[in-house]
């Protein structure tokens, strides 16, 4: 029997679940469309674009932004 392991959550994870879980960021990201949600929902496990850190750092906070240009 072959066991299937779940992917490691990325740090993002905790800061997708503080801003109220995928559903909500999608929301407040103004992210529309089909699959919004589990788009958001892949980041808990890819990280949060880059791109989405430096246009929302009112969401985000500056800091997060600059760590992941640092990175």
């Amino acid at each position: 029997m072959n066991a299937t392991r779940m992917p490691e959550l990325h740090p993002h994870a905790a800061l997708i679940d503080a801003l109220g879980g995928p559903s909500k960021l999608a929301d407040r990201l103004g992210i529309q469309g089909a699959g919004r949600v589990q788009r958001v929902q892949n980041w808990k496990y890819r990280g949060i674009p880059e791109v989405m850190l430096l246009r929302h750092p009112k969401i985000f906070g500056r800091q997060s932004a600059q760590e992941k240009q640092a990175a």
